[in-house]
């Protein structure tokens, strides 16, 4: 046992938060919910937050402040020495000085500023991941650390790495820790957001001129297209659940919620635009996808619902199939209150035709006015997924992730819908609309094989792929490729550890799992205010036999919870 606590708290991780002058680095609250860590409490610090009183009893603290007082500073030192567990993201250079162990020469602390490049090392913590190149997308300070292990090592080039560490494990005192020397939660949003900087709305936008500002463009000086089949975010996700259960495996073994139902270990979104569809096309790829047991999505735009067939729509969505909204403000450069203002007009109509309310879908052109504003925009009409952000150069890869996470403002504001981003679009291919050569059904095919494999072992993604049923471009090249992809789609998604749903059932899904609470007393137990179908309990297991997630063994459990206040003991871990 260890000398800090002789009773765990209730909730034994604790997030330390104090977002002074970065606000966005608060998504790290969002990604331990992405990331299923409902034992964690958030606890936004101001000047008089007493640091040791919310340390008291703590399995884990991530100290998450870039503004801390001398007493509070002291408090976190002093825990950390007496055997705490933590980890520090982009800590204040006062606190790591305190901490007592670093040999930092005034020559060697500066702050490099992106672009910057981390490469994971050969270290247990890397998992899957050892090797892999990704970006740091915020200012990194490089320290020199002695007795410290490297964990990632940073380069300004992909290709050429140093000896400065990005992420670093270390023993102080009886305490242990993990330090990343830059900020993750805006690393983080910005890698799944892109550049506020070049929104419609920011200071290098062009509001006034005939720009066309789509949510797929907003990562240009962000993601490097030669990463696109990384989906770099959750591998830095992947490492912070690698740190947590290395510091805690041994002291409280700390447990998640998965993030798919039924212990999927990737998942299937297939959708398409309607554009100028009609029902032939519609039932070429919603009848094998059927017959294969995967939902297809359907975003409806509203020109087409005044003379929409509700009894074919009716027809299909018994069958498992779903619609939504394709929402369009009549212009490719619409104002943020433009935009607002459509989707107030076409989410009634939407709800007049299908007589339920649309909780998600995509723009027509991807057009995405403002950064942030789109996404408020949406979630005060009811949606709670959008899948506008996507590859539009090229028409395939990943724009910084593959699962599902929600919007943070520039202020630091969470938007309540989550973004879940698109990884292939057909009509991209086709013609060179994607500032890339059109490419071939093979190729199409081979992407989707590729990217649904390293998903499975790997990357642990939601596969959100949008093919039209409509013949857009040269027919055939499009019909074949679209066939080439469905093919590979369908084949992937057989597997068994494969999930598919639709928005909706996604939606509900994801809704009803971010509500869950986990507490400790003598015991795991598990609150669900809603029913959440096919939750998948992870506890830390090191047996042969275990579920492997994320290059570590669990056991899985998967539980029906109930509606209303339930409560389940888990297996005591301690």
């Amino acid at each position: 046992m260890t000398t800090i606590t002789d009773r765990w708290h209730s909730q034994p991780m604790l997030l330390l938060q104090r977002a002074t002058h970065r606000p966005m680095r608060r998504f790290v609250e969002e990604l331990l919910v992405q990331e299923g860590y409902f034992c964690a409490e958030t606890v936004e610090m101001d000047d008089a937050t007493d640091a040791g009183e919310q340390l008291a009893g703590r399995a884990l603290a991530l100290i998450n402040a870039d503004t801390l007082t001398d007493a509070q500073q002291t408090a976190i030192a002093e825990w950390l020495g007496r055997g705490g567990r933590a980890i520090l993201l982009a800590p204040p250079d006062a606190l790591v000085e305190r901490l007592g162990r670093w040999t930092s020469p005034v020559h060697s602390v500066y702050r490099r500023t992106p672009p910057c490049y981390a490469r994971f090392a050969d270290h247990e913590a890397s998992g899957p991941h050892a090797g892999t190149v990704v970006q740091v997308t915020t200012p990194t300070v490089l320290r020199s650390l002695e007795g410290a292990q490297t964990v990632v090592e940073l380069g300004a080039r992909r290709d050429n790495f140093t000896t400065w560490p990005a992420v670093v494990e270390c023993e102080l005192g009886q305490g242990r820790a993990a330090i990343y020397w830059f900020d993750l939660g805006t690393c983080l949003a910005l890698m799944r957001q892109g550049d506020p900087r070049i929104a419609s709305t920011g200071p290098l936008g062009e509001p006034e001129e005939p720009t066309n500002y789509k949510a797929g463009f907003l990562d240009r000086q962000i993601v490097d297209p030669h990463l696109s089949d990384i989906p770099q975010a959750d591998v830095w996700a992947d490492l912070t659940v690698s740190l947590i259960r290395r510091l805690t495996d041994d002291l409280l073994p700390l447990p998640r919620v998965w993030q798919f139902p039924h212990n999927y270990v990737a998942m299937t979104l297939l959708d398409g635009d309607s554009d100028s569809y009609d029902w032939d096309n519609y039932a070429h790829l919603a009848e094998p996808a059927g017959k294969a047991g995967v939902p297809y999505t359907l975003n409806v735009m509203a020109m087409h619902m005044p003379d929409f067939d509700r009894g074919a729509a009716k027809r299909w969505m018994e069958q498992g199939h779903d619609f939504q909204l394709h929402y369009w403000p009549g212009t490719s450069t619409p104002t943020p209150a433009v935009m607002r203002q459509a989707l107030v007009e076409q989410q009634a109509l939407f709800a007049e035709t299908f007589g339920h309310a649309a909780v998600g879908g995509r723009a027509h052109t991807c057009v995405w006015p403002g950064y942030t504003d789109t996404a408020e925009a949406l979630a005060d009409v009811g949606h709670r997924i959008e899948t506008n952000f996507c590859p539009l150069y090229g028409g395939c890869g990943y724009r910084g992730s593959a699962r599902a996470a929600r919007f943070i403002t520039p202020d630091g504001r969470m938007v309540p819908i989550s973004q879940q981003p698109t990884v292939f679009m057909d009509d991209m291919l086709c013609h060179d609309k994607g500032m890339v050569a059109p490419s071939t059904p093979e190729a199409a095919h081979d992407w989707i094989e590729r990217t649904y494999a390293a998903s499975v072992t790997h990357y642990h993604g939601v596969i959100c792929t949008c093919l039209h049923p409509v013949p857009m471009g040269p027919e055939a090249l499009y019909r074949q490729i679209q066939d080439a992809a469905l093919d590979a789609i369908l084949t992937a998604t057989a597997d068994p550890e494969v999930g598919a749903l639709s928005y909706r059932a996604w939606v509900e899904f994801l809704e009803a799992r971010r509500n869950i609470r986990m507490t400790w007393s003598d015991g795991w137990q598990l609150h669900a205010s809603s029913p959440v179908v096919g939750c998948t309990v992870l506890q830390p297991d090191a047996a042969a036999h275990a579920t492997r997630r994320q290059g570590l063994s669990w056991e899985a459990t998967v539980i029906e919870l109930a509606r209303g206040p339930h409560q389940l003991t888990m297996a005591k871990q301690a």
